[in-house]
This record gives structure tokens, sequence and C-alpha cells, in this order.
């Protein structure tokens, strides 16, 4: 295979042998993407510059036996600037981490790419007074994780219970053991559940339409908690910007 230039979002790097660095990109016409940078950890790089955190960048990428190799690197905007708030850079963080751990490598996404580079470029925007911060930074994120959700597959029916196929109605819970929407009567105490308020449910059933919130409505802290369990869930692991934001938010 001959070498080709593709466009995408860095989500993040690491040490790779003593002087190169592994960047795991997000292309538009590839997907997710394992790169290694030759002599990239070097101080006088010339790839490391283009290949910042919240940048968008092009590449000439050459095939290799194991990893493509970047044989160049041109950075095209970057989304979110130094200085910044530490917070909005942990939440940007967050939607990078959250789209390497839930999408394969190779597997072209066009649609997330878009949505990523659409909350990426929100950031800059976000409420300086910390409560108002607070709150869009949560919608954002519950609002991303459940984009992601839907355009992977992973996301869950939240209109009918997976034992009864009632219509879902308070009191309503997700099992993890069983993996669906049930009413609480419809499963045994011995279920890893996780409880949702009425509020959560409607706000789930909006999302999974085509239809978006109404402007002002901010997603529920509650969601919030069982949205970022459910991804940590679907990973397999903890993820340090979902564990840190939980915290904050």
């Amino acid at each position: 295979m001959s070498t080709y230039i593709t466009t995408g979002v860095v989500l993040r790097a690491r040490s790779h042998k003593q002087n190169d660095r592994l960047y795991t990109v997000f292309t538009e016409r590839r997907g997710k993407l394992e790169l290694v940078a030759t002599g990239s950890r070097k101080i006088l790089s010339k790839l490391a510059p283009h290949l910042v955190m919240f940048g968008e960048v092009e590449l000439v990428v050459a095939p290799g036996k194991r990893h493509d190799k970047l044989a160049g690197a041109v950075l095209k905007k970057i989304y979110l600037k130094p200085p910044y708030n530490l917070n909005t850079a942990i939440l940007g963080t967050s939607f990078l981490e959250i789209t390497d751990v839930l999408t394969s490598t190779g597997a072209p996404e066009p649609q997330l790419l878009k949505s990523l580079k659409y909350y990426l470029s929100q950031l800059k925007d976000l409420p300086t007074l910390e409560e108002d911060w607070r709150q869009r930074a949560r919608t954002f994120l519950g609002r991303f994780i459940y984009k992601v959700l839907k355009v992977t597959g992973l996301a869950i029916q939240v209109t009918r219970c997976q034992k009864c196929q009632g219509e879902l109605a308070a009191p309503v819970v997700f099992s993890f053991t069983e993996h669906g929407f049930f009413h609480r009567r419809c499963v045994s105490d011995n279920h890893n559940i996780h409880l949702l308020i009425d509020d959560s449910i409607s706000y789930l059933q909006t999302l999974a339409s085509r239809a978006e919130p109404a402007p002002g409505r901010e997603l529920p802290q509650e969601l919030l908690g069982f949205l970022v369990d459910y991804v940590q869930g679907q990973a397999g692991r903890s993820l340090y910007t979902l564990k840190v934001l939980r915290s904050i938010l």
C-alpha cells in the first residue's frame, strides 16, 4: 500500500521506544489509527509541534509492518488553546478518552468525528462562573457520551421494560446484570442496578429520539452518574478523566 493523506483529531500520545511516540488519531476516512512518529520525543522534532492536544491535523502516513508511520503532519486547527481553564481541559480530554475507548481501530465513523469536533469547538465558550460552568459542562458531557453510544450502537432501548415489555414508568432501574432497563418490580434484588429518576428517563428518551432537549434544559446530575458508569462498564475499566469530572460535577 502506498503513502496516503488523511485528516484527524489527536486522541492521545504515549512513549514508544527511546525517541518515538505512538499517536492515536481519529481520522475522517480511516477511523481510529495508531501511528508511530519517529523521533518525536526529541527536542528538535519537526512532527511534535503539530501533534498537539485538541488539535486537528493533516497527516501523511506511510504503511508499516506493525504500525503505520507518520511521514508528515500539518496542524490545521486547535480547538482549545492555552492558557485554559484546567477543568475545561479535563472535560475536553474526556471527550478524547471516551472516543478512544468506545471505537475500534480502522472503523470510520464520520458522524462521530463531526460530533467530536463540534463539542471540542464549544469548549472555549463555556461560562467562567463556577456554578454556570458546572451545569453546562455536565450537560455537554452527558450529551456527548450518549452521542457516542448512539453512533457506535452501544445505546440501550429506553422505551420498554426488557422483561414485561411494558412502557417504562417509575420506578425504573438499569440492570448491569441483564444489560437493560426494567421496571423495579421486574428485577430481583441480586441484580446490580442503578435507579433512575423520572427526569433522567425522560431526558434519555429525548436523546434517543431525533429531537434535541429544550434549550436551557440541563442534564440531571444523577443521569450523568449513570452514563459515566455505563461508559466505564463498556470500557472494562475506570477512566481517569471521568473519575475526576465526577468529583467536580
